[in-house]
């Protein structure tokens, strides 16, 4: 894959389980017309300020998790950090309407 289009990663990415295979998982823009799910639907907001927000699996009280974090790239690798903790997420394609991560 070439250089990643920030362009097109900077929004609300939500998870579209359906789509995911045995090595990719797959999120579409928060627009996309996805159907419901239960629990509701992780989600990554990238910000070009350098913030992201993940929302993540419904709790007990079925209340979706929300933490803030940084991100940069590191060619087409999206870093995050969350108060010193490093998280990598390999991007195997992004476009305007997807967004795919190796699992």
């Amino acid at each position: 894959m070439s250089k990643i289009n920030l362009d097109h990663l900077h929004k609300k990415w939500v998870h579209s389980s359906e789509e995911d295979t045995d090595t990719q998982t797959v999120y579409r823009p928060a627009e996309y017309k996805l159907p419901p799910s239960r629990g509701g639907r992780t989600s990554l907001d990238i910000q070009p300020d350098g913030t992201l927000i993940s929302t993540g699996d419904a709790g007990p009280d079925d209340r979706q998790a929300q933490k803030k974090e940084t991100w940069k790239i590191n060619a087409n690798t999206l870093v995050l950090n969350e108060a010193g903790n490093k998280k990598s997420l390999h991007i195997l394609s992004l476009a305007a309407e997807k967004l795919v991560i190796k699992k």
